[in-house]
Formats: C-alpha cells, sequence, structure tokens
C-alpha cells in the first residue's frame, strides 16, 4: 500500500514537471514577445553544449521539483507539529527546491540575480499566500456543512 502511494506520487510529479518544464518556456517565450519559443535560456544552452542537453536537464529538474512538491504534502499529515510550523516548513521545503531549479535551469536575468530572487519570492509568498486562503475557506465551509449535517440529525 505504501509502495502504491510512493509510486503515485512520484508518477503525478513525473507528469506535472513535463508540463511545468514547457510552461515556464512558453510563459518566458511570451514574456519576451519576439514571436521565438525559447525552451531554454541560452546561458543554459552554452553550459550544456547544445539545447537537446539543456532541455533534458530542465526537464529532469522540473521533474525533480514536481516530485519534491508532491512528498511536502506530507508535512500537513504530520500531527505533532502546529499549523504555522507546518506552513513555514511547507513554504521553504517549496521556495528552496524552487530557488534550486531556477538557479540550475537559469531562470533568471544574471545581472539581475538578486531582482530576479526578490521577485520570486514575492510571486512565489503571494501564491502560497492564496492557496492556503483557498484552502481554509474551503475547508471552513465543509466542516460548517458537515456540522449542519450533524445537528440536523441529532434534532430529529
Amino acid at each position: 500500500m505504501i509502495v502504491k502511494k510512493i509510486i503515485s506520487h512520484v508518477y503525478a510529479g513525473i507528469l506535472k514537471g513535463f508540463a511545468l518544464s514547457m510552461t515556464i518556456p512558453l510563459i518566458i517565450s511570451v514574456i519576451k514577445g519576439d514571436g521565438i519559443f525559447h525552451p531554454v535560456s541560452p546561458e543554459l544552452t552554452s553550459i550544456m553544449k547544445n539545447e537537446i542537453n539543456a532541455v533534458l536537464l530542465q526537464i529532469v529538474m522540473c521533474v525533480l521539483l514536481e516530485v519534491i512538491y508532491e512528498f511536502s504534502n506530507y508535512i500537513w499529515q504530520i500531527e505533532r507539529l502546529n499549523i504555522i510550523f507546518q506552513c513555514i516548513l511547507d513554504f521553504l521545503t517549496r521556495f528552496i527546491s524552487f530557488l534550486g531549479c531556477m538557479i540550475v535551469c537559469h531562470w533568471y536575468s544574471v545581472n539581475n540575480f538578486f531582482k530576479t530572487v526578490y521577485i520570486s519570492v514575492s510571486l512565489f509568498l503571494l501564491v502560497y499566500i492564496l492557496i492556503a486562503v483557498f484552502q481554509i475557506n474551503f475547508y471552513r465551509i465543509k466542516i460548517k456543512r458537515i456540522n449542519e449535517k450533524i445537528s440536523k440529525k441529532n434534532i430529529e
């Protein structure tokens, strides 16, 4: 049973990693606005000696990133940790792995590395907070409905 869960998380990470490895270059290409698809950064292509090797490395890094994300969900199942610590640990796990992938794949301007990191931290934190607020509200509504059903059964 545990092996099945591990395999399903790795499989999901692989699929999401492939999607991510194509989504990020697509977004970067749209932002550049020159009508050319840029699958990897020129810096990564230069380091890897050709575009194929660079694309393969980027795919591997994105798959690894998504597998880490899949397993970081287990942080929420450790009941002895309080929710604030779980949030911090989950955020740091996800952000540090993203930052590592960003550095290896050269998803930043060499001249503006710190600016890129600042923008990445800001956007990552914003998205993380939005997702957390959405999930909190979703579960509040779900718990409220469960409590209403329990109340109705107790009245009858």
